[in-house]
């Protein structure tokens, strides 16, 4: 996984490959907000390209575990810790390790 800036999701809603349907431009306020504050954090997999428009299903995402937000794909979208909720793929590998060491 790897973090990125905010002016790369900028850049990505001035192109249009963020658009209202998976962030508000109120939530991007807010996103870019925090990522100034240090509050959050944006995360993507490694393979993500913030120049080539994501697939239709893709978006932003709130980790449960963190609370720091991440881009999701359908895969990761179904990453769920026993029902308690969405979670990145950093906290879901230390959850799952976690749990094999008890």
């Amino acid at each position: 996984m790897k973090k990125f800036d905010k002016h790369i999701l900028r850049k990505m809603y001035d192109k249009g490959i963020i658009s209202k349907d998976n962030v508000s431009s109120e939530t991007l306020d807010t996103m870019l907000k925090g990522m100034e504050e240090g509050t959050f954090r944006v995360w993507a997999s490694d393979s993500f390209d913030p120049n080539n428009p994501p697939r239709t299903n893709d978006g932003i995402s709130i980790c449960y575990f963190c609370g720091e937000m991440y881009w999701v794909t359908p895969r990761q979208d179904a990453f769920t810790c026993g029902g308690k909720g969405k979670a990145c793929e950093p906290c879901m590998l230390n959850d799952y390790f976690s749990r094999k060491v008890r």
